[in-house]
C-alpha cells in the first residue's frame, strides 16, 4: 500500500500506451491498508486521467479468465506485481491452449 500511495500521483497516466488495462486488488505486502489505497480506486484515477480501456477484477483468477477468453492472435499480455500474479501467466497460457488445441508456451 506505501508503494502505491508514494506513487500515487505518476501511476493514473504510467500505463497510458497499453490497450488495455485489468487492475487487481494490492498486494499488501505485510503492511496494514491505507485508506484510499485500492485497486478499485487506482482504476478510476487510470480511467479519471483518460486511459480509453481500464478495468478492475478482484482476483488474478478473475482477470485470468477474462484475458483468456478475449485475447486474439498476436496479443502480448505483461503481468506486473508481487505475490502470485505472475502464476496468472501460466493460468491464461493453459487456457488459450486449450482454446486454440496447442502446448502452452509462456
Amino acid at each position: 500500500y506505501s508503494r502505491t500511495k508514494l506513487l500515487w500521483q505518476e501511476l493514473p497516466r504510467a500505463f497510458d500506451q497499453a490497450d488495455r488495462l485489468i487492475l487487481l486488488e494490492i498486494y499488501p505486502a505485510g503492511e496494514p491498508e491505507i485508506e484510499g489505497v485500492c485497486g478499485r480506486t487506482l482504476a478510476e484515477a487510470v480511467a479519471a486521467a483518460g486511459h480509453r480501456s481500464v478495468e478492475f477484477r478482484m482476483t488474478a483468477a478473475e482477470a485470468a479468465e477474462l484475458l483468456a477468453k478475449e485475447a486474439k492472435a498476436g496479443d502480448a499480455i505483461l503481468a506486473i506485481g508481487a505475490g502470485s500474479v505472475g502464476q496468472m501467466l501460466d493460468r491464461i497460457a493453459e487456457k488459450l491452449a486449450t482454446r486454440e488445441g496447442t502446448h502452452a508456451r509462456h
